[in-house]
């Protein structure tokens, strides 16, 4: 090899290297945030502390939200339907039940100061007894009530996360202490709440009527109450003195609590003889109380005996205590069963709630809706006293619903002010402290698939002036609508710095909608709806339908989810926005072609329509499909916001397939399956046409073009096609590699050109306005690039008046080239780059000083088909390079992209071809060379509706569907992207207020400084004195219930000088029996004390018999 040749090769190697490290700064793929409303929701919790909001998906996802801002997302390994959510209020865990019988632990933990959502523990509830039913967390967190079809009910120490065997309240162990009347199969477990006043107490409902209240401390039954209907839900008022039951014909009935008191104290006999009696025969009991504890005695109840008139009973205990009890002889609730909406069958009630405020009571339930009449209906219905009744209707399925109170503790009313509604289509959140119980404006959850999303684009960058009238317009259409008051979820901290440039997606659904969001943040936030049903003559307006208003139940329409579309033809296919004009374009279902502009005022005015006739009366064409929505004769109200300035109408009325407008121009070009039209939006006239049908083409209903043909021909044709058919479907070992030669490679498995995509090769796929060199390389002329579906590419050049004349003018079109692409394969974009390989930016943007003018030489156009990407020489389209997809892997483009990316410091960029494939992967191709850079898996090959709706944005983001109510947003740029970034502060049980600035549920000491000399300091920067660790230390014992004060007057005064090495050991085993649980091990062999996280504190003998602490800081 010469020394020339191993100089050109090193040289090579470098510039590969020095590629592959320009490649890795500009180009990554990530997965960055999900905009939108959960798919399939089925669970719903909320944290009164941290004040965050979970809900968990069918599919086993788990979202936790906050202020806007903060959001949390897991996934359980098995993707089974969340049942139910329960929050350890202010610690930062949850609690998922999933319908595989297994019970999760989540917690929010801190990682890279930012706060992320994690699985920490599992428990399965494995037996066929053991099928959970119901779930219910105690008020202090610590034990997770399980329970279960069987009718048993498992506890679960939530510290360890296991089921305690030796803890179970079996179900014929609650039918003994039961009346003999009631002793019935009651069924599965169907409700369990804890006393609101006394934790020992549990009020538990069976499916079939049977409700007791178990004293977890006697093991015992307290009371009993039977209902005639299949049991729903069970709730307790604040005071505990009442209950409420809800049943499965629409009632709901109300239960007395009264408190019995002993008719003479505890008394210790010598012996057990003392207790006799006889139950009175024919006297029913209803409710049976337990003893509550007297003085420090601690008792278990063994033996019960009725006196001989029955009036009262005798309990004994096993300290040879016993006392004598009233009884009630009393059977009735409080109230009668309630029927809200009776007297004819009623739909269950799956959840009731009785509040309190100091100035009414509230009644919260769902359902309860009469069969016959109104069962379709999905209700959640609120009563205020006996003067306000609101029956909140919905379009979808309601889920679970919670209320916002705004009470502590200790406070005697809930005093709520917002109610939570989860429907499997969206969330309402309902603002109770405002007159008319008005819903909050979503900043997020919003549900994007209100009306079905058909189109989508991204607008970059957008004025201030422009956004901020946007803004005004979409507050001004809410304006006594929502409530006044600020979102109620307020969890968490969004860390994430405010945007400087503001950028907007836009989503056209089918009823004719379209849909302004924020996009500049991880929130999704709705600014503006645009309607154009209301300028269309729709078919509703011919029918005059009206829906008439019922006075009983007293419904209120409730969400924005409308799964209905008044006419189809009103669907918006193609949006295009020019953000630095404010003008928008709308290509709509039935081929109209609405222009707006926007104005901060409203106006009353005719709108008028222009007919673009693309397929002319030649040829015998007869349209068979819909017809054209006409505009309304009459004048139409348009509010602030856009208005609607004229409406092109193309005929046939096919759906509009491309759409592109020149804002600086003020021209128009739309295309259908049948041609295209180009259109003056200033002086509101049409400019020309053209049809690119030919006779093998199908028209937009499927039907042929009606054409005399004879039937010799028609039968012949027939023929050949079947023997074509039968050559090509040979035997694959048909063909058989040449003796001694090399096997030929596998072939690619292509997919095949749908049927309509190949049938209709007259449909425009793209369109392009472009100021480049057409005629000649000297001087740069405003042209029209239309791309069809048969590979074809007609260029036109557009004479457009300047100045005065332009509004007087014409414009003037003419053709100017015809490219067909020889593999003929649809055109999916278009863009002519200068010199530099820069994309030419629109007029506008120059004129505006937003981007450069283009260089005037080496001007190329870029053309992308489905199935390869050309580069062509300007003014000639001489062919320069290319790459091929389909002939390399089979694949096929769907949407493509012209992106800008540069590095994370901004320093370097390039332009790139961005592309997703039928097979879901992302591939970027660099315009210079057009060869692949980077490439990913985004989505599956299966998700074809996924790929389809996959759009992208000129920074190097990008959306796709996740589903039909979220868009899932990825960034394949290093620079640009947008992912959350939030932190939730959680409180270390037991810590109050102190601990609120902690970001563990767990307590974390002072983050130690080192020091010059290799010492350590606090957060505070002294050392930590002997008192101050001794301070700590007490609040960590306190928190387990370990009494270390010195000064109470309640401790009795120890001679330590009388303790004796027996009595410190029985101290010793009693505490660490006591303690064991509760987060610290004591440790009988040194005295110490350690705490279960990464801080030991040791117990050092010191002078005196006093004790001093060290404390040693563990490093994770």
């Amino acid at each position: 090899m010469s020394s020339k040749q191993k100089t050109k090769k090193k040289k090579g190697g470098a510039g590969r290297a020095e590629r592959s490290r320009v490649q890795r700064e500009l180009y990554t793929f990530s997965q960055t945030v999900e905009h939108g409303f959960p798919n399939k929701p089925s669970a719903l919790g909320y944290d009164p502390s941290l004040c965050l909001m979970a809900i968990g998906t069918s599919m086993g996802i788990l979202k936790v939200y906050g202020r806007p801002g903060v959001e949390l997302i897991g996934c359980h390994q098995n993707a089974k339907p969340v049942q139910k959510l329960f929050f350890l209020p202010g610690q930062g865990k949850i609690i998922s039940w999933l319908g595989d019988n297994t019970l999760h632990m989540w917690e929010i933990s801190t990682r890279d100061d930012t706060s992320i959502l994690e699985e920490v523990q599992s428990c399965p509830i494995e037996g066929k007894l053991k099928k959970v039913s119901v779930c219910c967390l105690s008020m202090d967190s610590k034990v997770f009530y399980v329970g279960t079809e069987s009718g048993n009910i498992f506890m679960l120490d939530v510290a360890r996360f296991e089921s305690d065997n030796d803890k179970v309240i079996y179900q014929d162990v609650v039918m003994q202490n039961v009346p003999d009347d009631y002793k019935v199969n009651p069924g599965p477990v169907e409700a369990i709440c804890q006393h609101p006043k006394d934790s020992e107490k549990l009020l538990i409902g069976y499916n079939r009527g049977l409700i007791v209240i178990w004293d977890t401390k006697e093991l015992q039954v307290d009371a009993t109450f039977v209902c005639n209907q299949q049991l729903e839900s069970l709730c307790w008022r604040r005071d505990g003195g009442q209950f409420s039951s809800s049943h499965s014909d629409g009632s709901y009935t109300v239960w007395d609590v009264e408190e019995m008191t002993p008719v003479n104290d505890a008394v210790v006999p010598y012996a057990r003889e003392f207790l006799q009696g006889v139950r009175k025969a024919g006297v029913k009991f209803s409710r049976l109380f337990a003893l509550r504890e007297y003085g420090n005695s601690k008792v278990l109840a063994e033996i019960t005996r009725y006196s001989v008139d029955g009036m009262e009973f005798t309990k004994s205990h096993r300290d040879n205590s016993y006392i004598i009890m009233n009884v009630d002889e009393t059977n009735a609730p409080f109230t009668d069963p309630i029927v809200p909406y009776g007297p004819f069958p009623c739909k269950a009630i799956p959840k009731l709630l009785y509040l309190t405020s100091a100035e009414s009571t509230f009644l919260v339930f769902s359902g309860a809706m009469p069969r016959a009449s109104f069962g379709d209906h999905n209700v959640v219905n609120i009563f205020q006293d006996n003067t306000k009744h609101v029956a909140f209707d919905f379009t979808s399925k309601v889920i679970d619903f919670y209320v916002m109170n705004g009470s502590g503790a200790n406070d005697a009313n809930d005093n709520p002010h917002t109610v939570t509604v989860l429907c499997e289509e969206e969330i309402v959140l309902i603002d109770l402290s405002t007159e008319d119980w008005p819903c909050h404006s979503l900043p997020y959850l919003s549900s994007l698939h209100a009306s079905s999303i058909i189109s989508s684009t991204h607008v970059l960058n957008v004025p201030s002036d422009i956004y901020e009238k946007i803004v005004s317009a979409g507050e001004h259409q809410m304006m006594n609508v929502v409530s006044p008051r600020e979102w109620p979820l307020t969890g968490g901290r969004n860390l994430a710095d405010a945007p400087v440039d503001r950028d907007l997606l836009l989503t056209g659904h089918e009823d004719g909608s379209v849909k302004f969001w924020d996009c500049s943040t991880t929130t999704l936030r709705f600014l503006y709806k645009l309607t154009t049903a209301n300028i269309l003559q729709t078919d509703v307006d011919m029918n005059g339908e009206q829906e008439e208003d019922e006075e009983w139940p007293p419904f209120r329409k409730t969400g924005l989810f409308d799964p209905f579309s008044d006419d189809p033809r009103l669907g918006i296919t193609q949006i295009v926005m020019c953000a630095l004009s404010g003008k928008l374009l709308l290509g709509g279902s039935a081929g109209q072609v609405m222009y707006f502009q926007l104005a901060e005022s409203e106006m009353v005015r005719r709108v008028e329509a222009f007919n673009c006739r693309i397929v002319g009366e030649v040829d015998g064409f007869i349209w068979k499909g819909h017809g054209a929505l006409e505009a309304k004769h009459e004048p139409v109200r348009q509010d602030s916001g856009f208005h609607c300035e004229c409406i092109a109408q193309a005929w046939p009325p096919a759906g509009i397939t491309a759409l592109a407008f020149q804002s600086l121009w003020d021209v128009v070009a739309f295309g259908t399956s049948h041609g295209f039209g180009v259109f003056d939006s200033m002086q509101r006239k049409p400019i020309f046409s053209q049809c690119t049908l030919n006779p093998h083409d199908l028209s937009a209903t499927g039907e042929q073009i009606q054409r005399k043909k004879s039937l010799k021909k028609s039968l012949r044709a027939s023929i050949r096609r079947l023997r074509r058919g039968r050559q090509n479907d040979e035997p694959k070992n048909a063909r058989r590699p040449p003796e001694g030669g090399d096997v030929p490679p596998a072939e690619r498995r292509v997919e095949a050109r749908s049927s309509s995509s190949e049938n209709m090769v007259s449909l425009v796929r793209s369109i392009y306005f472009a100021n480049s060199f057409i005629r000649d390389a000297h001087s740069p002329t405003p042209s029209l690039w239309v791309g069809t579906n048969a590979g074809i590419i007609y260029v036109f050049t557009l004479n457009i008046p300047v100045g005065e004349n332009r509004v007087m003018g014409s414009v003037l079109a003419e053709i100017a080239k015809e490219v067909k692409l020889k593999h003929g394969a649809p055109i999916l974009s278009m863009s002519v780059v200068d010199g530099e390989c820069n994309p030419i930016p629109d007029p506008i943007e120059i004129k505006n000083q937003r981007a450069k003018p283009p260089t005037e030489h080496g001007h190329q156009l870029i053309v992308c088909s489905e199935e390869q990407f050309k580069a062509f020489s300007m003014p000639s389209l001489k062919p320069l390079r290319k790459v091929k997809l389909t002939a390399h892997d089979g694949s096929r483009v769907r949407k493509v992209s012209f992106v800008n990316f540069k590095n994370k410091a901004g320093t370097y960029g390039e332009n790139a071809v961005v592309c997703c494939t039928n097979l879901g992967e992302i591939g970027i191709f660099n315009i210079e060379h057009l060869k692949k850079d980077f490439e990913c898996t985004l989505l599956s090959q299966a998700n074809v509706h996924g790929i389809l709706s996959v759009l992208f944005t000129k920074r190097g983001e990008g959306f796709y569907l996740l589903s039909p109510s979220e868009f899932q947003r990825f960034s394949v740029s290093t620079r640009q992207v947008t992912e959350p970034q939030c932190i939730v502060n959680t409180a270390d049980p037991g810590r109050g207020d102190q601990a609120n600035n902690r970001t563990a549920d767990v307590h974390q000491p002072p983050v130690p400084t080192p020091r010059a000399n290799g010492d350590t300091v606090t957060d505070e920067g002294k050392e930590q004195t002997v008192e101050e660790l001794v301070n700590e230390v007490d609040e960590l014992l306190a928190k387990s219930g370990i009494n270390v004060s010195m000064d109470d007057d309640t401790e009795e005064n120890i001679d330590l000088g009388n303790i004796t090495v027996d009595e410190v050991r029985e101290f010793e085993r009693t505490d660490r029996q006591e303690i064991d649980g509760g987060g610290y091990m004591i440790s009988t062999e040194r005295s110490t004390v350690q705490k279960t996280s990464h801080t030991e504190y040791h117990h050092t003998s010191g002078h005196n018999g006093v004790e001093e602490l060290e404390a040693l800081h563990i490093q994770d």
